[in-house]
Order: C-alpha cells, then structure tokens, then sequence
C-alpha cells in the first residue's frame, strides 16, 4: 500500500498529534477594535503577557529562528540540538 502506514497505534493516539507551531499572539492581536473597528479590545496588552510567554518558551523548549515580523513577536528560542546527537533517536 502506497504512502505513511500507521500500524500498532491506538486510534486515540493518532487524535492527539501536535504539529508543533505555537504561535505567539502579537500586539495587534489584543487591539482588534482599534486596528479594524470590528470587536473589542483586550483589556490587557502583549507587554503584560510577554514575560509568561518567556517563561513558557523556556520551559517547555522552542526552536526557531528570528524573524522579526510586526505582529509575530520572536520566542525565546532554544539553540538547534547537534544533528549528530539526533542521528540515533
């Protein structure tokens, strides 16, 4: 049979697949009134948010790399593991 096979996984498993894209949201994103006149604006900002999203980025890991892009702040991101240290897993 043609293409990826899935063989010996439950089909729970399956459902719960990530694609590992987190996205921040950017400071646009809480003043969606005042950039389109459609909604309303968050009562808080992306500056009060930026800190637990630091935190969060080192805890759990994130790999990427700058972009600097308007409305898509950069994570803390981790340094890119050694390709021969991955070669085995």
């Amino acid at each position: 049979m043609p293409g990826p096979q899935l063989r010996n996984i439950p089909p729970h498993v399956r459902s719960s697949h990530w694609g590992r894209i987190s996205l921040r949201f950017g400071p646009q994103d809480f003043k969606g009134k005042s950039n389109d006149g459609l909604g309303d604006d968050w009562p808080i900002s992306y500056n009060d948010l930026a800190p637990y999203y630091d935190r969060v980025d080192d805890l759990i890991g994130i790999f990427g790399s700058k972009e600097n892009l308007p409305n898509h702040p950069d994570a803390h991101f981790m340094r890119r593991p050694n390709r021969a240290a991955t070669k085995n897993l």
